[in-house]
């Protein structure tokens, strides 16, 4: 199951890189215990896809990203 959300990174998160807004979201997946998929391989990785990355200082109030999870979910 392929979900498509929207996300603002404006405040304090516009400071955040690119790769810490990655494991911010990977972090939230993993303590809510939600069923993500991985990929396949020797490092397995979470199936989540984000757009363009923004620069730092730079806040963004449409930004989007895929998740894909192994199970239905409300």
């Amino acid at each position: 199951m392929l979900i498509r959300y929207r996300f603002s990174k404006d405040g304090d998160a516009k400071y955040l890189s690119h790769l810490d807004l990655l494991r911010v979201f990977d972090r939230a997946v993993r303590r809510a215990d939600l069923p993500i998929e991985y990929s396949k391989g020797f490092n397995p990785r979470p199936k989540i896809s984000f757009g363009p990355a923004l620069a730092v200082g730079i806040s963004g109030s449409g930004e989007y990203a895929d998740m894909e999870f192994s199970d239905k979910i409300d």
